[in-house]
């Protein structure tokens, strides 16, 4: 199941000398910062295989294994064949695929791995369901019981397919607390010989790989999510002992009570699925609206400071007019009144003179 360690278990999977081949998904920072370990290539298949089922790797509706031994997917087949053969051609050891979705396509894979020759063990990454579903919550948004019918889905597809052939469970916590016994587990099951490197290599990825912000969004709340989908709860309790190397065996009833309630489940989930991504989707919109109209606020601010500053430099500017204006107004009638007072004290004088000659003459 997607959300559940395969990435850090595949990565030990390798360790075991196991081929991963060369067109690796690249990581994801905040999603899988050290690498996805998927074939590019199977990813992609598996991608088409989904859209022509009418599904997505979020769909809750059971496939029909039988189908794809029918004329809808031969082509898709012959691909997947040709693809196959050609990453194992010229490998001496065992060739490990990583995909989540493989629990719900591993009817496909099955029938091309037996027209090739092919066989088929498995390694089933197992987490606990409630962590599975925060992860998911976190990651894609997925409503708290979406997530646990998913977990509850690709198990019982995990459960169905690895039945085929060998297979070993290993607990994602346990992976982490004791990457090197876990490894051990998986090399004993399969029959997988240890690699003369294996104790530097397990070194390398317990302190190198593994750390402790791989075990992300583990549920607190595990007891209080129960409610939401016991059956699914109910079917990781009674895989445990797989995990623990006690058995191999699924529990059957388990199984049974856990899909009989998920398949009578799928109306409302469905239902519940669509309505949490369209409030998702409505909250996304809110926050890019809220963003937009806090850049345009801003904006606006700036604006209205932009336009003070602008009113402010005019009314200087203006102010500095007039009182430039009064001061050369003020110089000019001073000019005028020095240059008029100028003009009576010596217009006057000049005047005044030839009057007085001419009383002088009238008194003669």
């Amino acid at each position: 199941m997607h959300r559940s360690g395969t990435s850090a278990l595949t990565r030990g999977v390798q360790v075991l000398g196991a081929a991963l081949g060369d067109r690796l998904m690249a990581g994801r920072a905040g999603d899988n910062d050290k690498g996805f370990f998927e074939d590019l290539d199977i990813y992609r298949l598996n991608e088409t295989l989904l859209r022509r089922c009418g599904t997505s790797w979020r769909g809750l509706e059971p496939l029909d294994g039988a189908a794809f031994a029918g004329e809808a997917f031969a082509d898709l087949r012959a691909k997947a064949a040709d693809l196959l053969a050609r990453k194992l051609d010229g490998l001496d050891g065992p060739f490990a695929v990583k995909d989540p979705r493989l629990c719900l396509l591993m009817p496909f894979w099955r029938a091309v791995c037996g027209d090739l020759g092919v066989s088929c063990d498995y390694v089933v990454a197992l987490r606990h369901p409630a962590d599975v579903a925060r992860s998911l919550e976190k990651r894609n948004g997925a409503a708290i019981p979406v997530g646990l019918a998913l977990w509850t889905r690709y198990t019982l597809g995990a459960l169905e397919a690895s039945r085929f052939g060998r297979r070993t469970f290993v607990l994602y916590d346990a992976l982490l607390d004791d990457p090197g016994g876990q490894l051990r587990r998986i090399s004993d099951a399969l029959s997988l010989p240890l690699p003369d490197d294996f104790s530097d290599g397990a070194k390398l990825y317990r302190e190198d790989f593994l750390d402790p912000g791989l075990r992300t969004a583990r549920s607190d709340d595990r007891e209080s999510l129960y409610a939401y989908f016991p059956q699914g709860f109910d079917l990781f309790e009674a895989l445990l002992p797989c995990a623990q190397g006690a058995s191999s065996d699924a529990p059957k009833e388990a199984q049974q009570r856990a899909e009989a309630a998920l398949n009578a489940a799928l109306p409302l989930l469905a239902r519940l699925d669509d309505v949490h991504t369209a409030l998702g989707e409505t909250t996304e919109k809110l926050a890019s609206a809220e963003q937009q109209n806090a850049a345009l606020q801003e904006k606006n601010e700036r604006l209205e400071e932009a336009r003070q500053a602008a009113v402010d430099g005019l009314l200087a500017h203006e102010e500095k007019h007039v009182k430039e204006a009064k001061i050369a107004r003020a110089v000019t009638l001073r000019a005028q009144k020095a240059q008029a007072l100028h003009a009576a004290a010596h217009g006057g004088g000049q005047t005044a003179r030839p009057e007085a000659s001419s009383a002088r003459k009238d008194d003669a």
